[in-house]
């Protein structure tokens, strides 16, 4: 009858705790590190540095077509006053991070900047970042959102709409806009092909 090798069963307990420890203290420095990241000071300097790529990122998201597009409405410019000064910290630093691996996947997959890619590379381009970006479902994305702040793809989807929506081209070329709205019209009838109001 075979009895079991006490030392080699001890040795093996002792290899998978000692084991478990280290994936879990990797796990824990991994998490920190990450956490650090996302809640240093950022780099917002850089972001002024970057309004020609802003400018053709929105573009790819609002291109002109009968309206003007977001490069035309300035929409690079408005999205780095946005980012400095009216978003949380997390997600500036998740935007300034994105823009930078956003440059490494176009040299890495095509070799060329974003600026000078095609638009069927550009939208592609963006595809892979909204698809990377996208958040867990339920629970754990809500709480992935809040400790982490937007994606980067999020952040400048939001922030490209409501820079053209703002601006003086997208308020009053791409929208229906009256400077000085009248009375109260609960039901107002809309004609045939109507743009959405800029003013409520």
């Amino acid at each position: 009858m075979l009895t079991p090798n006490k030392t080699a069963t001890g040795n093996r307990r002792v290899f998978v705790k000692r084991l478990s420890l280290g994936i879990a203290g990797i796990a824990a420095a991994w998490g920190g590190f990450t956490v650090y990241q996302i809640r240093k000071h950022p780099e917002l300097s850089s972001i002024d540095a970057q309004i020609t790529l802003l400018d053709e990122l929105a573009e790819t998201i609002i291109p002109q077509t009968d309206t003007p597009g977001a490069k035309a409405a300035g929409c690079g410019a408005i999205i780095a006053i946005l980012i400095k000064d009216c978003t949380d910290r997390s997600s500036q630093n998740r935007f300034i991070d994105g823009l930078d691996a956003l440059k490494d996947y176009c040299q890495s997959q095509y070799d060329t900047p974003f600026e000078e890619l095609s638009v069927e590379r550009r939208i592609a381009v963006l595809q892979h970042f909204e698809a990377k970006g996208k958040p867990a479902a339920g629970m754990l994305g809500k709480a992935q959102r809040k400790l982490m702040g937007d994606s980067f793809f999020t952040t400048l989807k939001n922030l490209t709409v409501t820079a053209w929506c703002t601006s003086k081209a997208g308020a009053t070329q791409g929208l229906a806009y009256d400077y000085i709205p009248g009375a109260y019209i609960a039901d107002a009838p809309l004609q045939p092909g109507q743009h959405s109001w800029a003013t409520q």
